[in-house]
């Protein structure tokens, strides 16, 4: 799996599972990346959903937090 299919991956899955599950307990999802280009794709993908879908955005809206961080 590429960066870009992992990337969609896994905003489909985390937004599937807001929208399905509604979790009362859940405030805040934090994902740290830590290659520059996987960070990019993600980014892009996100940005690309904004765009297409504001129901996309606005389900992740308020639980997402990307970090990217250079490895140690």
């Amino acid at each position: 799996m590429n960066s870009d299919e992992a990337c969609k991956a896994m905003l489909d899955g985390m937004a599937s599972a807001i929208r399905e599950m509604s979790p009362n307990s859940l405030s805040l999802i934090r994902i740290v990346i830590l290659k520059q280009r996987v960070f990019q794709a993600f980014r892009s993908e996100l940005e690309s959903r904004c765009q297409q879908d504001g129901q996309s955005c606005l389900s992740l809206k308020g639980f997402l937090c990307i970090f990217f961080s250079e490895p140690f």
